[in-house]
């Protein structure tokens, strides 16, 4: 039987996907970057364009509204008669949107490493059990003192 333990161990080498360019290659020069420049200067816009229309709506009044409310504050209210039909996830959309999101909880100690901690429970674990118990060599089943087989 052949062992796979080698096999195992034996780095394989990276073979390169796809078909290499050949030397002196000059497909796509002319988009390729020029010395010196960078690829996103200004870097990422701060907001799209649906941000930005969105921000336009709920700015603007909204047509034929009585009250001459604007967009907001009508999103406000239909929020707020969904809460009041029993809506939880419109109440938590509003809360959210009003008060923020809260922080979420996270516990972090420093005092010790969590690797630390698993093996100190392993060791402690291990002196309650006692020494381990090793099995004589046989047929691999359970046996007693008197060489019985256990059923």
């Amino acid at each position: 039987m052949r062992k796979l333990a080698p096999l195992l161990r034996r780095k394989l080498k990276k073979r390169p996907r796809g078909k290499p360019f050949p030397l002196g290659n000059t497909f796509g020069v002319q988009h390729r970057f020029k010395p010196g420049n960078r690829a996103n200067p200004g870097g990422r816009p701060s907001f799209a364009e649906v941000g930005k229309a969105a921000r336009a709506w709920f700015a603007a009044k909204v047509p034929g509204d009585p009250y001459e409310r604007t967009g907001a504050e009508v999103t406000v209210e239909m929020l707020g008669t969904q809460i009041l039909r029993g809506d939880r996830a419109a109440a938590a959309e509003l809360i959210d949107r009003a008060e923020g999101r809260p922080a979420q909880a996270l516990h972090v100690s420093s005092d010790t490493d969590p690797l630390t901690e698993l093996c100190k429970l392993m060791a402690e674990e291990g002196r309650r059990a006692g020494p381990p118990i090793l099995q004589e060599e046989g047929n691999g089943r359970n046996s007693d003192a008197n060489g019985d087989e256990a059923q």
